[in-house]
């Protein structure tokens, strides 16, 4: 039942150990996987339930460097109250500015979900949120800038 990181990057949860195999459900295609003890034994195995099945995670996000990052702050923590499985209290998100730099500003807010296995879904109901919250807002995300170089002879 210990959930733990395989070496694709994908989430597993442990169905059966035996004697030269263990069997586990991967959590993201939910297909059983067999795997010879020979190829765990040499790995460090990081029990993801130990002590509890929460999951820390962040999201960045852009915007335009003149706006105000306090309302953009406060905007991500909307987003964030508005998502039930990024847990609030004690594990209340934090947002930090990480960047300021040829006009746009990175903020990463950093959430503690409820469960591992909602790991994924959170983030996706996060952006979604987030997208809603900046439209009523009129907040708007960055665009990605791009340059052009002309090579002249």
């Amino acid at each position: 039942g210990d959930r733990v990181p395989l070496s694709d990057g994908h989430t597993a949860q442990v169905l059966e150990g035996g004697l030269l195999t263990t069997k586990f459900v991967d959590m993201d295609t939910f297909e059983e996987v067999i795997v010879p003890n020979s190829l765990i034994e040499s790995q460090v195995i990081v029990n993801m339930n130990a002590p509890d099945a929460r999951w820390k995670s962040s999201v960045k996000v852009r915007v335009p460097s003149d706006r105000d990052p306090k309302l953009v702050e406060e905007l991500m923590m909307e987003a964030s109250r508005r998502t039930p499985q990024i847990l609030q209290g004690a594990q209340a998100p934090v947002v930090r500015l990480s960047e300021v730099k040829d006009g746009r500003m990175l903020l990463t807010i950093f959430i503690w979900i409820d469960d591992v296995m909602n790991r994924h879904l959170a983030r996706t109901e996060y952006r979604r949120n987030l997208v809603k919250v900046f439209e009523e807002s009129g907040m708007e995300f960055a665009l990605p800038r791009s340059q052009v170089w002309l090579n002249r002879k």
